[in-house]
């Protein structure tokens, strides 16, 4: 599971109240995460080997460059979208700060904690599971194909992800 889409995926649809404090969203979409999770890997894919959990973690300079300007650039997508609901006399979805999905923020750390849990407490319902974290340097598609790459080929293998590198990837790559 290449995992930053799915948390982004499940965060997106959530629905907030007005009233709920910035703990309260980021707790509900960690729930909402897990239960995803679940269904995808219990209900959906239903791996008998081996479930390969890769978050985004560090990436190097220039990468964070990219990503900071995409943060002004949302910043600023989203004053725009809020001043054009005011024009219409509408209420704005309220939505999480995508930006705590991020390697080592306070909330990639309770979600790492879950996840862990979740390992230790066998949710999974497969005889082997791997977690890379978002302390661990890499790309979650890198970190999933530098480990497809020590598998043997007679191994059936999915990918999860919702990136476009990581089709692609997938496409370039004979085993899949």
């Amino acid at each position: 599971l290449d995992y930053n889409c799915l948390i982004h995926h499940v965060a997106h649809k959530e629905k907030f109240t007005i009233s709920q404090t910035m703990v309260e969203r980021e707790e509900q979409v960690i729930t909402s995460v897990i239960k995803y999770t679940r269904y995808i890997v219990n209900d959906m894919i239903k791996p008998r080997e081996l479930l390969y959990i890769a978050m985004d973690g560090p990436v190097p300079m220039a990468k964070m460059c990219k990503q900071r300007e995409r943060r002004y650039k949302k910043f600023l997508d989203e004053h725009v979208e809020q001043q054009i609901y005011k024009s219409f006399e509408e209420e704005p979805p309220i939505r999480m700060d995508s930006n705590v999905i991020t390697p080592c923020t306070e909330f990639m750390i309770k979600l790492h904690d879950r996840i862990y849990s979740m390992i230790k407490l066998k949710v999974f319902q497969t005889n082997n599971v791997i977690f890379s974290d978002s302390s661990q340097n890499g790309e979650g598609e890198a970190k999933i194909f530098e480990y497809m790459r020590h598998l043997s080929f007679t191994k059936k293998t999915i990918v999860y992800g919702l990136d476009a590198d990581l089709i692609v990837l997938c496409l370039a790559n004979n085993r899949i």
